[in-house]
């Protein structure tokens, strides 16, 4: 009988092990799902003076304050979290225009409570008549450096311009620069990216920005380009002693110890200002011509080792480098990603001067 007893302890202690949580794991990545919401995203004929979201896991939104934004702008907007619920209340004495939709934006503010992954680009759209506002704009985000693009704010500026920065629909790009903006009226907008530096809300002249004017709302995804400058170009610095020092040594080397290089450049409208600069601290500057086609440039007679091509393509011929001007509706000069050669002493050779997608030059250049 004891027997019998402990070995029914024995399986009564094995079951409870048997039901035990497993250790460890992968990390939880996904998202709060949200389970309900009310109104309904596009709901129609809704003057209410509360949203409600209700999500699958508990959550928290410690930067919703300053990210939570109407349009039009709702008076008295404010939230509270209760657990897996998220409530926004309005002031019930507003009312709400006629025949409009409305929007409330979250950005990425709201996020689930143990692992912090945020609900991505959250908003709540509405109308207060029969009709709701479906048309959209879809941009890319070209030249921006990878590790900056998700920091970026785009915002929508409405027409006529009042020269404030802050837009009426804002939204960040993904990691590879694509956004994208919906429900939006007939209209036509300034489209500006910046990077909120002080985290005010809009753009101040001293923040790296990129802008297109003129875009219209549209019913298709078509996306257009938005230029964008991360950092001014800044020249390579001129060593005058190197460079004096090194011309003197060319000249006494025979051809069996330096590298004769012809460059090739492919075809391009404007003008290259260009440095070649040495490992050593030996720079030339000059100007490449427009050309229709691939050109040869004379041979020139280099010290061997490795260079790096940096320059802008100067699309105004005046031989300084331009940053973007909003004012003035005025593109930043395109700058030149620096692209690595290595010659070595007794090579002759033709070397080309290759234009292709940034991040192929980068991996070119992190391998030397």
């Amino acid at each position: 009988m004891q027997y019998s007893v402990r070995f029914i302890a024995f399986l009564a202690l094995l079951g409870c092990a048997v039901q035990s949580q497993p250790q460890g794991g992968a990390k939880d990545e996904t998202p709060p799902v949200i389970l309900e919401r009310s109104p309904e995203l596009g709901a129609l004929n809704f003057r209410g003076h509360q949203a409600v979201l209700v999500f699958d896991e508990y959550i928290e939104a410690p930067k919703l304050r300053g990210e939570m934004k109407s349009t039009p702008e709702l008076e008295e907007l404010a939230f509270e979290i209760k657990g897996k619920r998220l409530e926004l209340n309005w002031s019930k004495s507003q009312v709400l225009e006629a025949n409009r939709t409305y929007r409330i934006d979250l950005g990425d503010a709201v996020q689930d409570l143990n692992e912090r992954n945020p609900h991505k680009h959250l908003q709540l759209v509405w109308s207060t008549g029969s009709y709701i506002d479906s048309l959209r704009l879809d941009g890319h985000i070209a030249g921006a450096p990878a590790g900056l693009l998700e920091k970026l704010t785009v915002a929508l500026l409405e027409l006529p311009f009042d020269s404030t920065f802050c837009g009426t629909f804002n939204t960040s790009p993904s990691k590879e620069g694509t956004f994208s903006f919906s429900y939006l009226p007939v209209d036509t907008f300034h489209v500006i990216a910046f990077e909120d530096v002080n985290f005010n809300g809009s753009w101040d002249a001293t923040e790296p920005f990129g802008f297109s004017k003129n875009q219209a709302s549209r019913s298709d995804s078509l996306p257009f380009e938005l230029p964008f400058v991360a950092a001014p170009f800044e020249a390579p610095v001129w060593d005058s002693l190197a460079v004096d020092s090194i011309e003197a040594v060319l000249d006494t080397m025979v051809e069996s110890e330096v590298a004769v290089v012809r460059f090739e450049v492919p075809p391009h409208s404007a003008e290259w200002v260009v440095w070649l600069a040495h490992s050593s601290g030996w720079i030339s500057k000059e100007t490449w011509a427009p050309s229709a086609d691939t050109i040869t440039l004379s041979a020139r007679t280099l010290l061997p080792g490795k260079y790096t091509l940096h320059g802008f393509i100067d699309a105004n011929s005046n031989g300084t480098w331009d940053a973007s001007s909003f004012e003035e509706n005025r593109q930043a000069e395109e700058i030149l990603i620096p692209q690595k050669f290595e010659f070595k002493a007794h090579w002759e050779v033709n070397q080309p001067v290759a234009l292709p997608k940034a991040e192929e030059i980068r991996a070119e250049n992190e391998k030397d």
